[in-house]
């Protein structure tokens, strides 16, 4: 889970520099990173969420 938060972390950063390289202001260059890639970093957590689960069910582990 770390490893997801880490690298979602750096898709943000990145993305909003890309913004603010292309001229918009702080804030406004956040909101967009935010709003475009909330479903993509929102739809990788659910998934490692469900993965988690699965294994912690199993018997062995």
């Amino acid at each position: 889970m770390t490893g997801i938060i880490v690298r979602n972390s750096i898709l943000l950063i990145d993305f909003t520099r890309q913004r603010q390289a292309q001229g918009a202001p702080l804030r406004d260059a956040l909101l967009a990173a935010s709003a475009i890639l909330f479903k993509p970093i929102f739809l990788t957590a659910v998934t490692a969420v469900i993965g988690a689960a699965f294994i912690l069910s199993d018997h062995i582990f």
